[in-house]
């Protein structure tokens, strides 16, 4: 089981380094090492970890910064009671839809906002919206306040997001 679990451990790694552009072998290993710790100190494998790590690279988050986005993206699937790599695709759009660079703090916002168990639902709302947000001039928090407000009110997340999205599309026509 040890030989399987490292086995496929260096096979996550492999997906790492296709990902991440490390300058030197030490920067490669220094980050294997930085998967494994977190690893112990996370609920979450070393694979899923690093799993995290390879598409915050593909999201362009900077070398410096993957090992703070994946232990960010475990600690956002337990407080939104999904995966972590659910956690890291949400977070990875959001950088990309927000231009953000650091998304724990809307993290937080929809962790504060769902306070019903309605985390996972607004987040769902806001990766939906979340490229019309900056077009019709609207912050990522304030997207996290509408669904959280559609949420609580148990509007289903896809009948949300579409309408507001229309809303948006029709704000900027």
């Amino acid at each position: 089981a040890g030989v399987k679990a490292a086995i496929g451990f260096e096979t996550s790694m492999a997906g790492v380094k296709r990902s991440v552009t490390f300058e030197t072998p030490q920067q490669f290993q220094q980050m294997s090492s930085d998967i494994l710790d977190l690893s112990e100190r996370l609920p979450e494998s070393a694979n899923g970890i690093a799993a995290i790590v390879a598409a915050g690279a593909k999201a362009n988050v900077p070398r410096e910064e993957l090992t703070g986005f994946a232990s960010d993206a475990v600690k956002m699937g337990i407080a939104f009671d999904q995966t972590a790599a659910e956690s890291g695709d949400m977070m990875a759009s959001w950088r990309s839809s927000f231009q953000m660079t650091q998304v724990a703090a809307l993290s937080e916002k929809i962790n504060v906002l769902g306070g019903n168990n309605l985390e996972k639902k607004i987040a769902t709302m806001v990766t939906a919206m979340g490229p019309l947000g900056p077009v019709a001039g609207m912050a990522s928090g304030q997207l996290a306040a509408m669904g959280a407000t559609l949420a609580s009110v148990d509007v289903p997340a896809d009948v949300a997001a579409s309408g507001m999205k229309r809303f948006m599309q029709s704000l900027t026509e």
